[in-house]
């Protein structure tokens, strides 16, 4: 076969039959009621480059700033919006197999549970051919489980034919029998297409694709590049033919955030076929230009008129245009020119009406003489004309770089950079051009050389040029916004936002500076909307990272956001890993303190059927030992001599040394059961949250340790054994995970006897042994707590030491036996953690297994002694750790057990001391010793602990007296 017939029959799509792609689920019979105040309507708000012109001078270029504002939504949470037909047309070619296809199935999840029962979405596959894998179906709660179950089928295959994908994603649309208000299409692609060149492809695009002289029917295309091997001039070619934009998705983990954007505005359309009209308020007064970037727009009648074609406006959307005026000399009696009319016609899909919105005439003062005042430069006008400058440096350093001339775009780029901070904004000190300055500054570095551009920095120009063409937000490399991220608000800052429309003046409006209500105070990159930043979650609880609710947001290198407290678990038990794209974190970089933790090694075995432990353990520590440290307080400094004391309070405080090389392979290992519910209440978001939960563990545990997964439901099995976390060992553990099927009841006391059979039989023992249990509902077949005990093994219940298993348990939800689960934990020394929120999962399993990773002392016993005659020990409140006071008072022990590098465990030591002759200065009150084992050197270890002694003065101070 030749390759020109190759080529063709690679590039074929089927001609559909007349009905092929109509096979649209119908719209619900009543449609969402219409927002219940009557249409809120966009705002026209004007500034004129200066307050006046001397009425002697002419200008044959002034500026005057044209902004529109979208209003809010009023529902956002519920279902008034704008219901969307929206199709994702996804590769799935071999090169995006693995982690690729995992990260892309999890953002279209994310998609689909922010999709409405309204809305609709199609999921076009395509490879070397292209197929519908599900059909434009409503996201009813039927729809979104069968939408979730054609993502979890996707598998990759051949090549790559974008062509295709996107002739079948716009024939569903364009076959569809009925019409939701807003449609779009989602393009995601890896690769170069190997079917079709850029120009055929163009040539090729289905006419309700390239539709910029119709906004009526406009479908646009939202291009995602992912990785550095795609083609990002044919995937920036297809979104701006279609008044769409393209996104770069540099690293993997970026994917979701990316889609979070895209439909944080798809989902807020609040105004359609927006029309902006611009004409001149005076004779002599023309229309030059409006640079409007991908908007078009139209100059006529000889400069009196100027039409702007904006399109779909999303909520709070603010699009800005500088229109440039030639204004003539001003007659000497004339006060004011009139410079502009403007208005604005859209049609409102909460009712289909056509509305029209007149702006406030401009107007300009000509005295004969203006004030430095009435000269200052705008601040807003000159914001913009800086946003225009670097977006048209950007196309022609691109441009240039193309021709293979990199060092004539940096200079370029450089050129326009030292504009940009000549200018009366950036002077004063304006966040967004110094973002815009910042973004200069990045895609100079990406042009460094020709190899660099071509790997990243093409994609990073056009993803920035799609952005500014379309005044739209998109995401970038390693961050995300259309530039960088707008640092957060100070409340100077604010006050600044809200500042003058010029750089000495005061006014109350600003809506270019931060593109919102200045009463939103929130980091936003240019362009993101608030529906954009709704949509942007903790990648760990889930939920939202807007500031401004009470919770810090940490925003780590790799560009996921986080809650400061859902992530700092995470991080200050060394876990330096992103928990959604496994990027490895600088510690440099991270504003924790991080006490170590990584990799280590070694193997057990679990109903005797456990992977053996390697040969050879981990090199003992190279310094020796670091020891348990043992400090003592008295409540006062002293007790007056006269005086007794039935209950005098001494602290005794026991901190475990440091792991000496948390980086390395020298920890102690440790065999880990993890006892998962899986009974039908899991089903869905729950169990894939566990899901990434365990393979959390998996990936923070080394190859010496060895992890078991039990799953039950009515019944228990053993779906992964005691298996060492070897990179063969962690493949096989996350097939497993992702093995786990929601279904049937809960039965938790047989799951837990076969998790603490596992560890029990062990052939060989790795020193740390631990079992986590999750569960979501009620034991079905144990009532009370008293039948789960009797139940559970003697390794459980055990107060041995040297032979007692942990389980830690969480309570997942309000419907939990919290009872139970703290009955268990109690019982055999773990902790009962309580999950009120699904997105808490993770974080709760990052503060278990940082501890478990880090034990550094075993069987650790703190025995304390009276040191005088008379003193006696009267109690030791210790919690879950048994204590022991013998001899009558003369002796306590504290059986304390396992502990973690850097724990502090603190008791208080309740002491008789009787009065002292006159002869004494001093009583002694206690002595004693610390024994445990350390497990870098396998030794028991004997600490003395230092005399306690307290002064008798016949009186006291105050200062003494202090507590």
């Amino acid at each position: 076969m030749s390759s020109q017939a190759a080529s063709a029959q690679l590039n074929h799509v089927p001609s559909p039959q007349q009905n092929e792609f109509a096979d649209d689920e119908p719209l619900p019979s009543t449609t969402p009621a219409a927002q219940p105040l009557g249409p809120r309507k966009v705002t026209i708000k004007t500034h004129t480059e200066t307050t006046a012109i001397p009425a002697a001078d002419s200008r044959p270029q002034y500026p005057a700033l044209v902004s529109i504002c979208a209003p809010p939504l009023e529902d956002p949470d519920g279902e008034g919006r704008t219901p969307i037909d929206l199709v994702t047309v996804l590769d799935v070619s071999g090169s995006m197999q693995g982690q690729k296809l995992e990260l892309v199935k999890q953002a279209v999840k994310f998609v689909i549970e922010n999709l409405g029962s309204s809305d609709r979405l199609s999921i076009v596959t395509f490879s070397t051919t292209a197929r519908a894998v599900f059909p434009l179906r409503r996201m009813s709660a039927d729809g979104r489980e069968d939408a979730i179950r054609a993502i979890n089928s996707l598998r990759t295959e051949d090549m790559t034919n974008i062509a295709a994908g996107i002739k079948i994603g716009s024939q569903l649309l364009k076959g569809r029998k009925e019409k939701n208000p807003v449609a779009s299409i989602i393009l995601l692609s890896d690769g170069h297409d190997n079917c079709s060149s850029e120009a055929e492809m163009l040539n090729n695009l289905p006419s309700s694709i390239p539709s910029s002289n119709n906004i009526k029917e406009e479908i646009p295309v939202h291009a995602f590049g992912f990785g550095n091997d795609h083609d990002p001039k044919t995937m920036h070619a297809i979104s701006d033919a279609s008044g769409g934009t393209f996104s770069y998705i540099e690293s993997v983990g970026m994917i979701q955030d990316g889609f979070a954007l895209c439909i944080g505005g798809l989902l807020s359309v609040v105004a359609q076929e927006v029309r902006l009209t611009i004409q001149s308020a005076s004779g002599g007064v023309k229309i030059v230009s409006i640079p409007s970037g991908r908007h078009v727009n139209e100059v006529s009648d000889e400069g009196q008129q100027g039409v702007v074609h904006v399109g779909n406006m999303y909520a709070e959307e603010v699009k800005q245009f500088l229109v440039y005026l030639s204004v003539p000399p001003s007659s000497a009696s004339d006060s004011k020119t009139p410079l502009l009319d403007v208005s604005c016609a859209y049609k409102d899909p909460a009712s289909d009406e056509l509305i029209q919105v007149q702006g406030e005439r401009v107007e300009i003062s000509r005295p004969e003489f203006c004030s430095p005042a009435e000269m200052a430069v705008s601040l807003e006008v000159d914001r913009q004309r800086n946003r225009l400058l670097v977006a048209d440096a950007i196309g022609e350093a691109q441009r240039l770089a193309e021709m293979g001339n990199v060092e004539g775009a940096r200079e370029v780029l450089n050129q326009r950079r030292e504009t940009l901070l000549a200018s009366a904004a950036s002077k004063a000190g304006d966040n967004l051009s110094n973002m815009f300055e910042t973004e200069l500054k990045e895609i100079m570095d990406k042009m460094a050389s020709m190899k660099l551009y071509q790997e990243s920095g093409r994609a990073y120009a056009l993803a920035g040029m799609s952005s500014h063409a379309q005044q739209r937000a998109s995401a970038r490399g390693n961050a995300e916004g259309s530039c960088l991220q707008q640092p957060a608000y100070t409340a100077c800052s604010i006050q600044y936002a809200m500042s003058s429309r010029s750089v000495e003046d005061d006014s109350d409006d600003d809506m270019g500076f931060c593109l919102f209500d200045g009463a939103d105070v929130s980091p936003r990159g240019a362009f993101e909307t608030p529906a954009m930043v709704r949509m942007k979650n903790c990648a760990i609880c889930w939920n939202s990272v807007t500031t401004g609710q009470g919770q810090a947001i940490f925003t780590a290198e790799c560009s996921h956001s986080f809650h400061y407290l859902c992530i700092a678990n995470n991080v200050q038990y060394g876990n330096l890993c992103c928990p959604i794209c496994r990027a490895k974190w600088d510690k440099n970089n991270v504003p924790f303190q991080v006490p170590p933790l990584q990799q280590n090694n070694l193997g057990a075995h679990g109903f005797a059927d456990d992977e053996p432990r390697p040969s050879t353990t981990p090199a003992a520590q190279s310094s020796g030992p670091q020891n348990v440290t043992i400090k003592t307080h008295t409540e006062t400094s002293s007790i007056p001599a006269a005086d007794s004391r039935r209950q005098y309070p001494i602290l005794v405080s026991i901190c475990a040394p440091a792991l000496q090389d948390p980086d390395g392979e020298a920890r102690t290992p440790i065999d880990l059961v993890t006892v998962l519910d899986v009974s039908g209440s899991m089903n869905g978001r729950k169990l894939d949250l566990v899901k990434q939960a365990v393979k959390f563990v998996i990936e923070n545990m080394g190859s010496s340790d060895r992890l078991s997964i039990v799953s039950f439901s009515n019944n228990s099995r053993i779906v992964l054994p005691l298996r060492r976390m070897t990179v063969d060992g962690r493949e096989s553990a996350f097939e497993a995970v992702e093995s786990l099927v929601a279904g049937g009841g809960t039965d938790i006391a047989e799951a837990l006897k076969k998790g603490a059979q596992i560890l029990e039989d062990r052939r060989q023992r790795n020193p740390v042994a631990s079992i986590i249990l999750l569960s979501d509902g009620q034991d079905n077949f144990c009532l009370k707590p008293s039948q789960m005990l009797k139940k559970l093994p003697a390794s459980i219940r055990s107060s041995d030491m040297q032979h007692e298993i942990h389980v830690h348990t969480f309570g997942f939800g309000n419907d939990h036996d919290a009872n139970i689960m703290h009955a268990i934990s109690d019982e055999s020394g773990g902790t009962f953690s309580y999950i009120e929120s699904v997105g808490m999962i993770q974080d709760a399993f990052a503060l278990c297994i940082g501890g478990l990773l880090s034990v550094v002392a075993q069987e650790l016993r703190l025995t304390v002694r009276s040191a005088s005659s008379g003193v006696k020990i009267v109690s030791i409140p210790s919690g879950r750790h048994v204590s022991q006071i013998s001899d009558d008072g003369l002796q306590g022990v504290v059986n304390i057990g396992n502990m973690y590098a850097e724990e502090v465990k603190q008791f208080l030591v309740h002491l008789l001391v009787p009065q002292s002759s006159a002869s004494e200065t001093k009583t002694s009150l206690l002595d004693g010793l610390c024994v445990y084992k350390d497990l870098a050197s396998n030794e028991f270890i004997q600490l003395q602990i230092e005399r306690v002694e307290i002064s008798r003065p016949e009186f006291c101070s105050p200062a003494e007296l202090a507590v």
